[in-house]
């Protein structure tokens, strides 16, 4: 069981995860007979890690989960920490924001009950440019857990503090720090830190420096693509070389099979030689009956083709008969069916004629009330922001409105036709135009669900970002801000 374990641990350092993953996998079951959690709980939190760098992420989710609940049956130990501490990462690399935070702030308890001072620093700095950096997600999964794995040193922290001073507006202190993160022969940190100071620059319209950074950074990037073919190719090596190693240890366990039966084969291939002797004799007279056999079989089959011919033929003969008798009966009554269709037709033409104009005498109502907005818009405009009106009402869907122009268009459409509502949202300074967008759908009528669908986010996200607004406008938790808009 153990020798298992380290042979799977040997190819896994090697390259081979092919091959670590079976022998993990015997070891598992073993182990599952010896009742050793901590060797269990240990293989769950390998196979998982070997799954998350091969970006199957249900399997390496499930493995780690796995392994959690049987470390959360022993004492607290490092492992049970760092398996928590991927489970974060997973859901990571799957976008999964709560789940995040969540497994991360475990991880950080188990590792204040052990004392570890190290795994504390080093998981606090993983959350922490989690949380200042959502922008890893553009990253390639091997780059973003890479970089995970170097936050370990002083640049690590220099570029969380510049990343905090440009947060804060504090622009020259955040130049100091991120120049400093830079002094470092880690990549990935250094790409981070020209990418900010690249922004910093934009922002300053410091267009000369801000090439410069822009430059620094593309030569970073391409050192890390270059680092990652790097060490693909060496991984391709060893996996090369362990495998023309097992290889050649199975060539000798299969030569020492060999020797062992070769007894054993000499006398099955002589008896198995007479056997087929025998049967071929046996056949071969058996074959003369079949032939024979056959030939009247195929005799009789023609027989009886030629027979279900003629019958299949006088069938044929009678259905033709019978569906031109139909055929007769159906014409005539269809006659009789389509001078009853013109007449309903006719009825209804008049109907819907009368329907359009009654439509075309709203319409006019409906752009002459339009025309009293508080600014002019042109006829396209209008019409565009009533069609979004009407498919926000109908089936909202995410990107349905893209320009902050539409969106003041509709501002105009809803305070026309809902009630004006401008002035009491421009009381409060601190909504910002997210707000403002909650505020004015929600005076229209639409619902949680259609909100979290037109913005992508989940039914909690849309309660949460109410609650805001209501602590904007001063308003109590148990008021309702659909009321007080209406008010």
């Amino acid at each position: 069981m153990h020798f298992l374990f380290e042979k799977g641990d040997s190819c896994r350092e090697h390259g081979d995860e092919e091959s670590a993953v079976n022998f993990y996998n015997q070891s598992l079951n073993l182990v599952k007979c010896e009742n050793d959690s901590w060797l269990e709980a240990t293989l769950y939190s390998r196979l998982g890690t070997i799954y998350m760098y091969r970006e199957i992420y249900s399997a390496a989710l499930e493995m780690f989960k796995l392994g959690a609940s049987i470390y959360a049956t022993i004492p607290p130990c490092v492992e049970r920490a760092i398996t928590l501490r991927n489970i974060g990462r997973v859901n990571l690399l799957q976008h999964q924001s709560d789940s995040i935070f969540c497994y991360y702030d475990q991880a950080l308890e188990v590792a204040m009950q052990l004392s570890d001072e190290e795994l504390q620093h080093k998981i606090s700095s993983e959350l922490e440019a989690i949380y200042s950096k959502i922008g890893l997600f553009h990253f390639s999964t091997r780059i973003l857990l890479r970089f995970l794995d170097s936050l370990e040193d002083k640049a690590s922290t220099y570029l969380l503090l510049g990343e905090y001073e440009s947060f804060q507006n504090r622009k020259d202190d955040a130049r100091k720090w991120l120049l400093k993160a830079t002094q470092t022969n880690d990549m990935y940190i250094c790409s981070n830190a020209y990418l900010q100071l690249y922004n910093l620059e934009k922002e300053e319209q410091c267009w000369e420096a801000a090439v410069h950074y822009a430059d620094s950074y593309n030569q970073c990037r391409d050192s890390l693509e270059q680092q990652l073919s790097y060490s693909s190719d060496i991984r391709a090596l060893g996996q090369k070389y362990e495998k023309e190693r097992l290889q050649s240890e199975n060539r000798e366990l299969q030569n020492e099979q060999l020797r062992r039966r070769m007894h054993y084969l000499i006398g099955i291939l002589v008896v198995c030689f007479l056997f087929i002797i025998v049967l071929f004799f046996y056949y071969r007279e058996k074959r003369k009956k079949e032939e024979e056999l056959s030939r009247i079989m195929q005799r009789l089959r023609e027989n009886e083709q030629q027979i279900g011919d003629y019958t299949s033929l006088l069938q044929e003969n009678k259905r033709m008969i019978a569906n031109l008798l139909s055929d007769q009966k159906k014409n005539s009554v269809l006659l009789e069916e389509k001078g009853m269709e013109y007449e309903n037709l006719k009825e209804r033409n008049n109907r819907l004629s009368t329907e359009l104009r009654t439509l075309l005498s709203d319409r006019e109502g409906i752009l002459r009330r339009l025309n009293v907005g508080t600014f002019e818009m042109n006829f396209s405009e209008q019409y565009m922001a009533y069609t979004h009106l009407c498919q926000l009402r109908s089936e909202p869907y995410y990107g349905l409105l893209e320009t902050q122009k539409e969106w003041d268009q509709l501002y105009v459409i809803i305070d026309l036709l809902y009630g004006d509502i401008s002035g009491k949202i421009s009381k409060y300074g601190l909504l910002t135009e997210q707000d403002k967008r909650v505020c004015y759908l929600l005076h229209m009528g639409i619902n949680n669900t259609d909100l979290g669908r037109l913005f992508n986010i989940d039914s909690r996200s849309v309660t949460k970002s109410k609650q805001r607004i209501k602590k904007k406008m001063n308003l109590a938790p148990d008021d309702l801000l659909e009321e007080f808009l209406l008010k």
